[in-house]
C-alpha cells in the first residue's frame, strides 16, 4: 500500500501533493488548506480511501 499527502483549496481540489508528512507540515503552514491522505493499493493510479489528515498538536 502507498500513500500521499495532498493539500485540498478552498473548492475541494488537489493543489499541492507529497510523500513527505514533513513537506505536508511546512505547507501547511503557508496554506489556509484542508488536507487529506490518499491510499493507492499497487500499480494503482487511482486512491481506494481518502482520509481527512489531522496534525497532531
Amino acid at each position: 500500500m502507498e500513500f500521499e499527502y495532498v493539500l485540498l483549496d478552498e473548492n475541494g481540489e488537489p493543489f499541492f501533493s507529497t510523500f513527505n508528512e514533513e513537506e505536508l507540515k511546512f505547507a501547511m503552514q503557508f496554506a489556509n488548506a484542508n488536507a487529506e491522505v490518499w491510499y493507492y493499493r499497487e500499480n494503482s493510479k487511482k486512491p481506494y480511501k481518502k482520509e481527512k489528515y489531522a496534525k497532531e498538536i
